[in-house]
């Protein structure tokens, strides 16, 4: 990646959506088990869809790695499906259990992101730092000299 701030914003950026897609999944479990109301994890998934347009718009200025831009765009579009897969479960209740199935992708697409991001900045950080064995060798001669 070009620089460090951009690496470190757009590894923000995928961290965060993993925390706000782990936050849904619980929402959807205090909805499920009578801890509370269902309506936050619905009023939230569409915040999520928010989110998930700021972050396309921070990794399209970031310029992480295209393989991170097109792994966040394909969970945003999964993440753009997800209310019709809800509303779909009078109609077609298989495509409807297909809810939770989705957000588990989606999940894993972000994770994934998040992997691609931290090996750019490993091989940036190694190319950045001079090799140990490099460090460590005489300097060369020059004709006529001796080493000590």
């Amino acid at each position: 990646m070009a620089s460090s701030w951009r690496a470190n914003v757009s590894l923000i950026t995928v961290d965060a959506m993993i925390a706000a897609v782990l936050l849904q999944f619980y929402r959807a479990g205090i909805g499920t088990l009578g801890g509370g109301s269902f309506e936050a994890h619905k009023a939230f998934g569409y915040t999520l869809l928010l989110f998930g347009i700021i972050a396309m718009l921070i990794l399209w200025v970031t310029k992480p790695p295209r393989p991170v831009r097109w792994i966040v765009f394909g969970a945003f579009m999964l993440m753009l499906i997800q209310p019709g897969l809800v509303y779909e479960r009078r109609n077609a209740p298989a495509t409807a259990a297909l809810h939770p199935v989705n957000a588990g992708v989606i999940l894993l697409l972000f994770f994934s992101a998040d992997r691609h991001l931290r090996a750019a900045r490993a091989r940036s950080r190694e190319a950045a730092t001079p090799h140990e064995d490099l460090a460590l060798s005489e300097p060369s001669l020059t004709p006529g000299e001796t080493s000590r």
